[in-house]
């Protein structure tokens, strides 16, 4: 029997199990799937209210969208694990998004718990589960608190009564230049204002822009 669903374009649409039943009394169960992680015992579906180390009172009262029913490894505060991965991998560290780092099959890592591990997939990410910043200003210079290295969506709200072509500048709190595009606005109507979209995205990078 082969069960697919080939056309998966949103992570809402993928189900988590499926059960199968037979009354042939000599049907054998297929052995379970191995887990991402191994040389460690590891636990499943991360979730809020798990206990962040093994012997303390804390828990997760908040977790990243993206890290809900993550692989993880817990252990005593301070502890470091190495293990191995069966699948490539993103793997957060102690430090949480911050500490992201991509791994490829087979590769040895050595990390600090909490250990979070999620496959890499191609299923984007639930940005519309991510906070809102609301900027007001007339300039055409912001400054933005990113915080982690992340992939983010600038929404502009504009009026010109003429097609313009100008320049977006990403730069770090020193001034240090690191992304740099030409951009185009069109016209707006009378008495509207017309919306710009601009996604700048890096894992590694983290901070003020």
């Amino acid at each position: 029997m082969e069960i697919g669903f080939p056309r998966v374009k949103a992570g809402q649409a993928v189900i988590a199990a499926i059960a199968i039943g037979t009354r042939a009394r000599s049907a054998v169960a297929a052995a379970p799937a191995a887990g991402l992680i191994e040389g460690v015992a590891a636990r499943y579906w991360l979730d809020t209210g798990d206990s962040i180390y093994d012997g303390e009172p804390v828990k997760f009262s908040w977790l990243a969208p993206e890290l809900y029913g993550a692989a993880w490894i817990r252990g005593r505060r301070g502890d470091s694990v190495r293990f191995r991965l069966r699948a490539a991998a993103d793997v957060f560290d102690t430090t949480g998004l911050r500490g992201r780092r991509r791994y490829p099959a087979g590769a040895a890592v050595v990390a600090a718990v909490p250990v979070i591990v999620k496959p890499v997939t191609g299923i984007e990410p639930a940005y519309d589960a991510k906070p809102i910043t609301k900027y007001k200003s007339d300039s055409t210079v912001w400054t933005i608190s990113v915080g982690v290295g992340d992939i983010y969506s600038l929404t502009l709200k504009y009026k010109v009564s003429a097609p313009v072509v100008g320049k977006m500048e990403v730069r770090l709190e020193d001034g240090t230049l690191i992304r740099e595009e030409e951009v185009s606005l069109a016209s707006t109507a009378a008495g509207k204002l017309e919306l710009f979209y601009y996604v700048y995205g890096d894992d590694d990078q983290c901070g003020q822009i």
